[in-house]
């Protein structure tokens, strides 16, 4: 966990070379005296170097956000720097899990920004959401999580879920990346290095053994540059490409305001 001392970190790396990369290369130390399972980098609401260093570190992103029309916008925003560090400092970034918190199911507004959300990202989204709880707020100002502070409540039973959920989604990621590549390894049979060929495929052309051909130059090879080599096509199904550009939400969704309009003609009535 961070300290009050990370709070002047954003001004000492100012001036540091590859400020972006500091965090990484010390985790790539850390992991090779450590083997762990999973690092988990918890990002400070900006998007400063800290945020930089986490990003260009994590190979994938887990977005919680609120059921609230700016976490909408403010995930719109997110999605386009994650873009820019993806096609310059980190090309294997992903968003691979979108958390649904402080959910409502009683308002209008919650079910809308949650049906907006995993329209957006069908295959991101937990079916598991965090419901608003005033147990979770409370636990911090004891010192405790809401695991140990309320372990019944509805908040800790659902964070409880989400991370089984998280689990088992990463794991099946993890599987199916295993037996695509044994699939294309099994498509490419190997060929022993003293087999000819087929004398059926490839039949030999005779020439005159009487005929002389006086030796003939050699073309030159031709040197236009380097090897353009094609970019791969496709990729796994649940990678998210931000590269196409950014994705605008605010202008495919607005919050229903005629519930406010009809409370005003009616304060006006009275």
């Amino acid at each position: 966990p961070a300290t009050i001392d990370l709070a002047g970190a954003e001004i000492e790396l100012v001036s540091v070379v590859a400020r972006e990369r500091r965090l990484i290369r010390a985790l790539d130390r850390y992991v090779a005296d450590h083997p762990v399972d999973y690092v988990l980098l918890d990002c400070p609401p900006s998007l400063g170097l800290l945020t930089l260093n986490a990003l260009v570190a994590a190979t994938e992103i887990l977005i919680p956000i609120q059921c609230e029309y700016y976490a909408l916008e403010g995930l719109t925003q997110l999605r386009n720097n994650i873009g820019l560090v993806q096609r310059s400092l980190n090309p294997v970034l992903e968003i691979s899990t979108i958390l649904l918190t402080m959910f409502d199911a009683r308002t209008r507004l919650a079910r809308e920004v949650a049906d907006e959300v995993r329209r957006a990202f069908p295959d991101r989204v937990l079916e598991t959401s965090i419901p608003r709880s005033v147990r979770i707020s409370e636990a911090p100002s004891h010192g405790e999580t809401v695991m140990t502070y309320d372990p019944g409540n509805s908040g800790a039973l659902s964070y409880l879920q989400a991370a089984r959920e998280l689990s088992e989604s990463h794991e099946a990621r993890v599987r199916q990346a295993a037996e695509a590549s044994e699939a294309v390894a099994a498509d490419q049979p190997a060929q022993a290095p003293d087999e000819g060929p087929d004398p059926v495929l490839e039949a030999p052309v005779l020439e005159p053994a009487a005929v002389e051909r006086p030796d003939e130059p050699e073309a030159p090879e031709e040197q236009d540059g380097p090897e353009e080599r094609p970019e791969p096509q496709g990729g796994p199904s649940d990678v998210v490409d931000l590269r196409t550009g950014p994705l605008d939400l605010r202008g495919s969704w607005t919050p229903d305001r005629s519930t406010r309009g009809q409370r005003r003609a009616a304060g006006g009535r009275s």
